[in-house]
């Protein structure tokens, strides 16, 4: 008899651990579309310079590998303006290379001052996810408030790029600075 229980115990144990990996998986991956839908629609809402519309519009992900498979499932290939999406996953800041968007994770938030010496900010809209880095380099920052996930803007970065940030964008920010 006690070896039944303890064997129910060791099936309830691994069951209840499985659904909860299951849970934790399916929470990450929501947020990893709701995290995706908010960078696709930074790029259909800001205007870059002329001379950056012709080609891929590429959309980089450094550091979230979630983000980067659902941005690749969803959007890949859709269009921003006449561009079609093309998304690349970064693993390391030498890797990074010219695109429009680079996504960066918060856990490799550390590297923003690295990343930023590296891309051509004339044509590269960086966006972060951790509260604190609007004024460490990022165009864009996703913050979490109140249980929902909102941006932050920095107007005054976008506009020294000539980056025209489209009303929406500005009308539903949490913050700009």
């Amino acid at each position: 008899m006690i070896g039944i229980k303890i064997a129910s115990f060791i099936v309830a144990l691994t069951m209840s651990t499985a659904f909860g990996q299951s849970v934790t998986d399916d929470a990450a991956s929501a947020v990893a579309a709701k995290k995706g839908l908010i960078v696709f629609q930074m790029a259909k809402n800001v205007d870059w310079p002329k001379q950056h519309k012709e080609g891929d519009f590429i959309i980089g992900i450094y550091g979230d590998e979630k983000i980067y498979k659902y941005i690749s499932s969803k959007y890949s290939s859709k269009l921003v303006g006449s561009q079609q999406v093309k998304v690349v996953r970064y693993i390391s800041v030498n890797e990074i290379s010219e695109c429009h968007m680079l996504y960066v994770s918060s856990s490799k938030s550390g590297y923003i001052e690295s990343i930023a010496k590296k891309i051509n900010h004339k044509k590269t809209i960086i966006i972060t996810n951790k509260s604190g880095l609007i004024n460490e380099g990022p165009t864009i920052n996703i913050v979490p408030v109140n249980g929902s996930l909102k941006w932050e803007l920095n107007l005054t970065k976008a506009q020294k790029y000539n980056f025209i940030i489209g009303e929406k964008l500005k009308k539903y920010a949490y913050s700009i600075i």
